[in-house]
C-alpha cells in the first residue's frame, strides 16, 4: 500500500497545476514513505538478532538518510541539466512502480520475509519468556 500511495502521489505531483497541490500530494507522498518505512523496520526488528539488533536498526537508518540526500542530489543534478519537474516527477512513480511490481510478484509467489512461518520466531524468546535486558549497554540477557 506505501508504494502505490508514492507511485501514485508522484503522478499526481507531476501533473497538478497549482502549487497548493503540490503540496497536498507530496504529503501523500511522504505518508506512502512513512508506510514502507515503518514496515520494513517492524520486519528488521522480527528477524533481526537481539544481540545486534541496536546496530541492525542503526545501520537502516543510516542508509536510509544516505539515500535521501542521494536522491536529493541526483534530482537537483536532473534539474540543471534541464529536466524539468514532471519528467523527474515521472522518473521517481516509474522507481517506486517498478518496486511496486518486483514486491508484489515476490510476494505473490511466497517468498520475503512476510511468510506465516517466520512470524513465530526465536530471536525474542527471552522476552516472552520474562527476562529483563540492560538497555544502556548492549542487550545482555539477566
Amino acid at each position: 500500500a506505501g508504494l502505490a500511495l508514492v507511485m501514485v502521489a508522484w503522478l499526481a505531483v507531476a501533473n497538478v497545476p497549482t502549487f497548493e497541490l503540490v503540496c497536498v500530494f507530496g504529503c501523500l507522498r511522504c505518508m506512502g514513505g512513512s508506510i514502507v518505512w515503518l514496515n520494513s523496520t517492524l520486519l528488521l526488528q522480527n528477524l533481526s538478532n537481539v544481540e545486534i539488533l541496536g546496530r541492525v536498526l542503526a545501520f537502516e537508518h543510516s542508509l536510509a538518510s544516505l539515500l535521501e540526500g542521494f536522491s536529493a542530489f541526483v534530482a537537483g543534478r536532473l534539474e540543471d541539466k534541464g529536466h524539468g519537474k514532471e519528467e523527474i516527477s515521472f522518473l521517481c512513480a516509474g522507481a517506486a512502480g517498478s518496486l511496486l511490481i518486483f514486491w508484489s510478484t515476490y510476494h505473490l509467489f511466497g517468498h520475503g520475509a512476510a511468510k506465516k512461518q517466520i512470524v513465530d520466531d526465536d530471536n525474542h524468546q527471552n522476552l516472552r519468556e520474562g527476562s529483563s535486558f540492560d538497555f544502556v549497554h548492549s542487550p545482555v540477557e539477566v
